[in-house]
């Protein structure tokens, strides 16, 4: 019973997401980059990634916070150009209800961690996904893809291709959802 209505849920979710769709968002709330807007308000799905220090990740972990899910892969080089704009915006709202949870697809751990020693992202939260399920449930069909998870854990859109996120457009976008606005 539970694996029906996780189907179903997933099934809403990726449905909704397929078009991009202009929700009730005054114009202040809409964010300066191309964004797949659900056309209702919809919970986030669950997640269980592990993070780099062996600890695990949920989406529940992080009520309270607004969250930008970012999958990534370190052979995608849009991926690797946006990462650090990435870690910008998440210095620009350290301070804030405000994580960037940044998950590797299928890479070994060896690997990922290989090339973060390399870059210094101080301020970015990363994890694996080494089985691919919740890319998968997340429906995530090219690198990067990122999803705007809101302070009540319901999506606020998902935004597919690289984009410089620390612009001053977009931190006030981040900011006002953080704020609640």
């Amino acid at each position: 019973m539970k694996h029906k209505v996780l189907c179903l849920l997933t099934g809403a979710f990726l449905l909704l997401m397929q078009t991009p769709v202009v929700a009730q968002h005054t114009a202040e709330l809409l964010p300066p980059f191309q964004i797949d807007l659900p056309d209702q308000s919809i919970p986030a799905l669950e997640w269980d990634v592990l993070g780099m220090d062996g600890q695990r990740w949920f989406l529940s972990q992080l009520k309270g916070q607004v969250v930008l899910l970012n999958f990534w892969a370190t052979w995608c080089v849009p991926c690797v150009e946006e990462l650090p704009a990435l870690n910008r915006l998440a210095e620009k709202l350290k301070s804030r209800n405000f994580v960037v949870l940044a998950v590797n697809v299928r890479e070994p751990h060896s690997r990922v961690d290989r090339f973060l020693q390399k870059h210094d992202f101080a301020f970015l939260q990363f994890g694996l996904d080494l089985k691919g399920s919740t890319y998968k449930k997340y429906g995530v069909s090219q690198f990067p893809t990122s999803f705007i998870i809101d302070r009540q854990g319901r999506f606020v859109g998902r935004i597919r291709g690289a984009r410089q996120w620390d612009i001053s457009q977009s931190v006030q976008y981040f900011q006002k959802l953080v704020e609640g606005a």
